[in-house]
């Protein structure tokens, strides 16, 4: 699986739009820095990195939907979403907007 997402990232073929999850942080890393290596090479990226046990979804999604302010290209890393998983009722510390989400992952930017 891995292999084949590397191999599309190397020859130019980005999508706007990972979901990457799993045990193995290597291959979330690697992933992530592939990625950013192959916009890197195009132009000027600015990356942010997001934690979402601590912010809302919503802010990475405004976060997403603005202009870079001092590069060509943006590259956003949202981690630990745990939302994304099975987990105890009350377990999240924060509240995330799953619809909204679910809405802008159909035409993301």
């Amino acid at each position: 699986m891995f292999v084949k997402v590397w191999k599309e990232i190397e020859d130019g073929k980005i999508d706007p739009v990972y979901c990457i999850y799993g045990e193995e942080t290597y291959f979330i890393d690697e992933t992530i820095q592939r990625i950013k290596n192959a916009l890197s090479r195009q132009e000027e990226v600015e990356m942010t990195t997001f934690d979402l046990e601590e912010t809302p979804v919503d802010f990475v999604m405004e976060e997403a939907d603005t202009f870079p302010f001092l590069s060509e290209r943006k590259l956003i890393v949202a981690r630990n979403a745990a939302f994304l998983k099975p987990a105890e009722k009350g377990a999240e510390k924060i509240d995330h907007d799953l619809k909204r989400l679910e809405n802008w992952l159909k035409n993301p930017s």
